[in-house]
């Protein structure tokens, strides 16, 4: 087993788009299937092709410009962050939306996992509070008859640690922050 920097298997991305443009969206859906899995709901609906797009009925509206924008456009299962442009241009292409027309586009989550290359002794760490000590965690949960990881919550997201040395780290919103939990990682351990 050998040390492992967090590899990102998911980004979860938002931006908002000119209202006109939903109301197209919303009719394409209706219209056509286009190889894609459509599941409706009451606010918003869910595509499902390469990429998940969860598209939310005119919520939080605000003006710009004189124009009305709604932030409505939620992107999952993005691989990377190389791949978030591909994600928009995608979205972009199968509605026949002008790339301009998108604004605002911020990460939500990232979710990445790895392995510290060594078996860890969670309850070792956890009843001497090592690493709350550390002055670098906000919580720290741990109950091995509930789940088999301890969370470790920072300011910039949440590691959860296994005994087996792999770790996933989650609620980050930048590569910057995730290497900020893992270097903090591996310095305590």
């Amino acid at each position: 087993m050998e040390l492992q920097p967090p590899i990102i298997y998911n980004v979860k991305i938002s931006f908002e788009v000119n209202l006109n443009d939903i109301d197209k969206i919303f009719k394409i859906c209706n219209d056509i299937n286009n190889n894609m899995k459509i599941s409706y709901f009451k606010n918003f609906i869910t595509i499902t092709n390469r990429f998940i797009f969860f598209i939310h009925e005119k919520l939080d509206q605000t003006k710009k410009n004189g124009k009305s924008y709604s932030k409505c456009i939620n992107i999952t299962k993005i691989k990377n962050i190389e791949n978030m442009k591909i994600a928009i241009s995608h979205f972009c292409e199968m509605f026949d939306i002008s790339e301009g027309s998108i604004t605002n586009i911020k990460i939500n989550n990232m979710t990445a996992s790895g392995c510290l290359g060594k078996r860890i002794k969670l309850n070792y760490f956890y009843s001497n509070n090592i690493l709350l000590k550390s002055n670098k965690f906000i919580t720290i949960k741990y109950n091995i008859s509930i789940f088999p990881g301890m969370f470790c919550k920072t300011k910039y997201g949440t590691i959860l640690l296994f005994q087996s040395g792999k770790y996933s780290i989650v609620g980050v919103k930048s590569e910057e922050d995730m290497l900020k939990i893992y270097n903090i990682i591996i310095s305590l351990i």
